[in-house]
């Protein structure tokens, strides 16, 4: 045993002399985040785009999926001078179902997708909502 503690003795000396001089002060190298650090700074939702067609425009909105058909009809009424109130959004999925989005619910709940196409639709002076149409290429060859 005593064997064992002067091993250890030697070996605490000459981790001593390696900790002299100027090394012993360099600040230890860049460690990985703590888990209270990961905690404490969450990680943003990944950005996606919408399209939204009406007639034959078509806006790319950048947007999260945890933002809310709401905020996306606001980002809109910047672009097209009309209120949120007077816009009506429909998704219109690839199995040709169309849903109208509902305002208080988020983008993700409604499984709006990255690269979504999105109609939108106006009030009309008789307070209804004017009827999708979103121009297709066809729309624009002419038939000799």
């Amino acid at each position: 045993m005593i064997a064992g503690l002067q091993g250890g003795i030697a070996a605490s000396k000459a981790l001593a002399a390696l900790q002299t001089g100027p090394e012993r002060h360099r600040p230890p190298l860049s460690s990985a985040p703590s888990s209270s650090d990961i905690r404490r700074s969450p990680i943003p939702p990944p950005t996606m785009y919408i399209r939204v067609k009406r007639n034959k425009t078509t806006y790319f909105i950048q947007c999260d999926p945890t933002e809310t058909t709401l905020s996306i009809k606001q980002k809109l009424q910047s672009l097209i001078d009309q209120p949120a109130s007077n816009q009506q959004l429909i998704l219109l999925s690839k199995d040709n179902v169309v849903v109208l989005l509902d305002d208080l619910k988020t983008l993700a709940d409604q499984k709006v997708e990255n690269d979504a196409v999105v109609a939108l639709t106006l009030r009309k002076d008789d307070n209804e909502f004017e009827d999708v149409f979103i121009a297709r290429p066809e729309d624009f060859m002419t038939s000799s």
